[in-house]
């Protein structure tokens, strides 16, 4: 939404409302606004979103009209993931398991995630993903810890990669069942499996407070384990969850902020998995 908009008008009604209410009439009224007869074009007209061609990235053999993706606790009902296609984004993450409570930090103009809402069903989330199959963006379905591979299989028509929690034996299931890469969430430590597709880490900042610490995490390789390694920094306050995508069998590394713009660049080179930073 444009700034000559957002901060005159929308911005003050939707900081008077509770979170839960702002975010889901903004999604929304964005996904709404998407459905309709010419919404699209309205959209594009508004925001000028488009990526320019000189931003395409090709990851895992499929290509991305952008190096930035969009977080799934942004429209964890998919509300909007249509409308959001044409933000500019050339990944979004979807998944069931992202509805979290929302809390509103005034003072710091910022969105708090609180505790988890029961996952939504099965057949609910393939009925978003069937509802947005056209979306016209690579979706990045979350795989959780309790997914079966039946579950695995019926998501894979919608998507671009699989983003997976679970065990080397489930990740070698998943991996014979279907065709997409599949890409593992790090945890803390876990091991380095010649298999992978490629590593996926988060980076989530302090919930609220006007100033703190904001947790960032790196990877390294310590003998046949991959660590989790956290750092902080000095900084005012704000939920932001950084995720990276680091392919070392293409020697590339993806860096997606949540509405954070950001240039993507190499960086890890094959086997070594030492710390990288993007560079804008």
């Amino acid at each position: 939404m444009p700034d000559w908009s957002y901060h005159p008008l929308f911005k003050p009604l939707l900081f008077r409302l509770p979170a839960a209410k702002a975010r889901a009439l903004t999604l929304g009224a964005t996904g709404t606004l998407n459905s309709l007869p010419g919404g699209y074009l309205l959209i594009e007209l508004m925001g000028h979103m488009k990526p320019e061609p000189g931003l395409v990235r090709t990851v895992f053999g499929r290509t991305f009209s952008s190096p930035v993706g969009l977080s799934g606790r942004i429209d964890p009902e998919l509300q909007a993931t249509g409308a959001l296609g044409k933000f500019g984004f050339g990944l979004i993450e979807v998944g069931p398991g992202f509805r979290q409570e929302v809390e509103l930090d005034r003072a710091g103009e910022a969105v708090v995630y609180g505790e988890a809402l029961p996952e939504m069903s099965t057949e609910a989330f393939l009925g978003q993903l069937e509802r947005h199959r056209k979306v016209g963006v690579p979706l990045a379905v979350r795989v959780g810890k309790s997914a079966s591979v039946e579950w695995i299989k019926r998501v894979e028509p919608y998507a671009g990669l699989l983003l997976f929690e679970g065990t080397e034996q489930e990740y070698r299931a998943a991996q014979a069942a279907v065709d997409v890469p599949i890409v593992l969430v790090v945890q803390d430590e876990l091991p380095v499996w010649a298999e992978l597709d490629g590593v996926y880490l988060e980076e989530l900042g302090p919930a609220s407070g006007a100033k703190g610490r904001r947790r960032r995490w790196s990877c390294c390789r310590r003998g046949k384990r991959l660590v989790r390694r956290c750092r902080s920094s000095r900084a005012a306050a704000y939920m932001s969850r950084k995720m990276r995508f680091i392919c070392w069998k293409q020697e590339r590394i993806w860096s997606c902020w949540t509405a954070v713009l950001s240039s993507a660049g190499q960086g890890c080179r094959s086997g070594s998995m030492k710390q990288c930073w993007m560079r804008a």
